[in-house]
């Protein structure tokens, strides 16, 4: 027997039933500790948390613990193979996910509030990283990090195939970065919200390069109003827009996100631990926008 697909019109249908502002500050207060770590927001992130209890619109999706919540690899490593599948254009199947300690680059004060390694079955690496504030010196950073993936690769196959080892066991290294507010170089380029490196010669000589470096500006992406129109549109979206328009627009075209939305809900009805989760991603931003303005300087 088939299930019919609802339509869906509104964010009622995805968010779950709205309630008053009044509601959601009584089943705060039935929480005292949580309650006390919310009247200690700045105004403003009291209200993007009372918007969302609301069901006036999501979470931003950008803060770590709820990218985490929704992609988790080791839950939903289906999810996470369909993002680096628009990425990559091409289907993808993860055959690992590596461990941040096998990375031998360590950055004091980082700004990444989201990094996946995972290992695809065609031998390659695929690092995403989520920036809410882009790094400086981007290019110069990026190569580093890419070279010490190459190099972390290099050590394990070599030490696997010992005296068979052959440079052409080594796979392509992805980057991709995605910046909610990327930095001043990139916005230069208003009507380009893509950057993909491209490695040439001036003979026009045509080597194979291991290094694949993306930077994805979120901040232009969400200006330019761009149309759903393929599936890394959906992504981009799901990333950069938290308002009922564009929520209902994106579930209208991908019904797949539905779920995605269903599951940041849950927290509607968890007063506690959206409160504590909103606590330890806020930390992280306010350390992060710390160091940046320290670069700044």
């Amino acid at each position: 027997m088939s299930t019919t697909i609802p339509v869906i019109t509104s964010l009622e249908q995805i968010l779950g039933k709205s309630c008053s502002r009044e509601e959601v500050l009584n089943s705060l207060k039935q929480h005292p500790e949580s309650y006390a770590i919310f009247s200690s927001f700045r105004p403003e992130h009291q209200n993007t948390v009372l918007s969302f209890m609301q069901g006036q619109c999501s979470l931003d999706i950008t803060l770590d613990k709820f990218f985490l919540y929704v992609l988790n690899p080791d839950t939903h490593k289906d999810r996470l193979e369909s993002l680096l599948s628009s990425f990559l254009g091409q289907p993808v199947t993860i055959k690992a996910i590596l461990p941040r300690e096998g990375v031998q680059l360590a950055e004091k004060g980082s700004l990444v509030i989201m990094d996946i390694i995972v290992e695809l079955c065609d031998g390659s690496t695929v690092d995403v990283e989520m920036q809410k504030v882009g790094y400086h010196f981007p290019g110069q950073r990026s190569d580093c990090y890419t070279a010490d993936m190459i190099m972390h690769q290099y050590n394990r196959v070599r030490s696997e195939k010992n005296e068979n080892f052959s440079y052409k066991d080594l796979k392509p290294v992805h980057l991709f970065i995605l910046m909610e507010k990327s930095p001043r170089e990139f916005h230069k380029f208003s009507d380009q919200y893509i950057h993909e490196r491209q490695i040439s010669y001036s003979s026009g000589l045509q080597l194979p390069s291991l290094s694949h470096i993306t930077y994805i500006s979120l901040d232009t992406f969400h200006s330019m109003g761009q149309n759903i129109s393929t599936e890394l549109d959906a992504w981009l979206t799901f990333f950069s827009c938290t308002d009922a328009e564009h929520i209902v627009r994106l579930v209208q075209k991908y019904p797949k996100f539905l779920e995605y939305y269903k599951d940041l809900a849950v927290f509607r009805t968890k007063p506690k631990e959206l409160i504590y989760m909103f606590s330890e991603a806020l930390e992280i931003l306010d350390r992060n926008t710390a160091n940046y303005m320290i670069d700044e300087m």
